[in-house]
């Protein structure tokens, strides 16, 4: 499986991280520009002990937005709940018709939209899942039991995604 992940913070680097390393494909991406180093900072402060000296290969990140979700199964929101807003108005086309998983907890404050209703006024709501915890970054790296749900309307997206 091929996946996007859109946001490099803590939460999105830990899961491209343990992603990439049960061997699935990693593209991931943020606003700014970021590098293999960036990432393994971040990752190493989350790892209380562990050092994690290089990111497995499956974890390629990119710069520009479509090399992220282009010829991805599947896209993985994981940026602030207050910038989905404005991130998805100007982004959007980017993201049509593809199955798409919130990743973030909150609720937009000068909105008042919980994410799938953010994403509901720019793209196709038949896509949607969300992920909710409680789930650390932190455990995550540490690879710790965690409980994470998936919720999804449609029973065959939702098994893929699983």
């Amino acid at each position: 499986m091929k996946i996007g992940i859109i946001g490099s913070g803590q939460f999105g680097s830990s899961l491209a991280y343990n992603f990439s390393n049960n061997g699935k494909k990693i593209n991931l991406w943020n606003r700014t520009n970021i590098n293999n180093e960036i990432i393994l900072k971040k990752l190493n402060s989350l790892n209380n002990g562990k050092f994690i000296k290089k990111l497995n290969p499956n974890l390629k990140i990119k710069t520009r937005l479509n090399n992220v979700v282009n010829n991805v199964d599947i896209i993985l929101v994981c940026i602030k709940a207050q910038s989905l807003f404005e991130f998805l108005k100007h982004n959007h086309s980017f993201f049509m018709d593809k199955p798409i998983v919130f990743c973030s907890k909150g609720i937009d404050s000068k909105y008042c939209l919980f994410q799938t209703e953010i994403g509901e006024r720019f793209l196709n709501s038949k896509f949607f899942s969300v992920l909710s915890g409680p789930g650390f970054a932190s455990d995550i790296i540490k690879q710790k039991p965690i409980a994470l749900s998936l919720a999804c309307n449609k029973e065959n997206l939702g098994k893929k995604i699983q």
